[in-house]
């Protein structure tokens, strides 16, 4: 089974509120920009972590593996 983050009215469009559930919108454009170019497939639905909610932790299946994709944070330069 395929599916498609890149429909612009589905549950997986918007902003990445991990209070809302939504997908990161790094991780759709990942999708459009790299995994669906290179001829990957999703075979499992995105779905948000809770756990790691803070850093847009998702898990979905690609091309039958299980991915877990993070969003990195930006920290401040600290001197010492």
């Amino acid at each position: 089974m395929e599916f498609d983050l890149s429909e612009q009215d589905t549950k997986y469009a918007g902003a990445a509120d991990p209070a809302l559930g939504h997908i990161p919108n790094d991780l759709i454009a990942a999708i459009q920009d790299v995994y669906k170019p290179a001829g990957m497939q999703l075979t499992d639905l995105a779905l948000r972590e809770a756990e790691s909610a803070e850093y847009g932790a998702s898990r979905f299946g690609l091309d039958g593996h299980t991915i877990v994709f993070r969003v990195a944070k930006t920290t401040p330069t600290k001197i010492g």
